[in-house]
C-alpha cells in the first residue's frame, strides 16, 4: 500500500482512524499494512523518518520489493552482496539462532533490539525487523518504535496477536487483540 492516499483510505475503511493522518504519504514517513488472512492476523510496518529509511521509490515501484530473511551480520552481508535492495530481520531466525528455540516470545525486547542494532551496523541497505507484538500496549509500542529506529532499521513488523504469541510458522490458531487495541497501537506507532 504505497500509493498516495491508499493507506489513509484503508485505515479509515477498517475503522482504525476517523480522519486522514496529515502528511502520511507526503513526507519521509509512511505506513504500510500487510494483510495476511491467517486467523485475520495483520502486521503493521512503520517506515521511519531516519537515516535508514527505505527509499520511497522502492515502496512505490510497481514490482514487489523482495526482502530476504536475515538473522545475523553474515546473512545481512550476503543479502547485500547478492544485490538485494533491502532485507528483513526474521524474528524466527533471531530466536532460533540466538536461543535455539522457535519464535514464541522468549527473545526479550532488549536482546532483540541489541541484535537488530548489530545487524543494521553491518550493511548499508535498509532493513526491516520483527518487533513481535510491540512488547505490550500502545505506550510500549511508542517506545518500541523509537528504540528500533535508533537501532538503525527502516521498518518494523508489529503483530496483533495476544500474549503469549505464536510464531507464524507454527501450526494452530493465533488469537488476535481487539480491534480497538490494535487501532491504539497503530496510532502510537505512527
Amino acid at each position: 500500500l504505497g500509493r498516495n492516499g491508499l493507506v489513509n483510505d484503508t485505515l479509515r475503511s477498517l475503522g482504525l482512524i476517523r480522519a486522514p493522518i496529515e502528511g502520511l504519504l507526503y513526507s519521509d514517513f509512511a505506513v504500510v499494512l500487510a494483510f495476511v488472512h491467517l486467523d485475520t492476523v495483520f502486521m503493521i510496518v512503520p517506515i521511519f523518518n531516519s537515516l535508514a529509511r527505505i527509499d520511497r521509490r522502492l515502496i512505490e515501484a510497481e514490482e514487489i520489493l523482495v526482502q530476504p530473511g536475515i538473522y545475523d551480520g553474515f546473512s545481512a552481508r550476503m543479502a547485500e552482496a547478492c544485490g538485494f535492495r533491502s532485507a528483513s530481520i526474521s524474528g524466527a531466525g533471531l530466536s532460533e539462532s540466538t536461543l535455539g528455540w522457535a519464535d514464541v516470545g522468549l527473545l526479550s525486547y532488549e536482546a532483540n533490539v541489541a541484535r537488530v542494532r548489530a545487524i543494521a551496523a553491518c550493511v548499508d541497505i535498509p532493513l526491516s525487523a520483527d518487533a513481535d507484538t510491540g512488547y505490550g500496549n500502545a505506550v510500549n509500542v511508542r517506545h518500541t518504535v523509537r528504540e528500533f529506529e535508533a537501532a538503525g532499521v527502516a521498518a518494523i513488523h508489529i503483530e496483533d496477536q495476544v500474549a503469549p504469541k505464536r510464531c507464524g510458522h507454527m501450526p494452530g490458531s493465533r488469537p488476535v487483540i481487539e480491534l480497538a487495541e490494535a487501532a491504539k497501537k497503530i496510532e502510537a506507532a505512527v
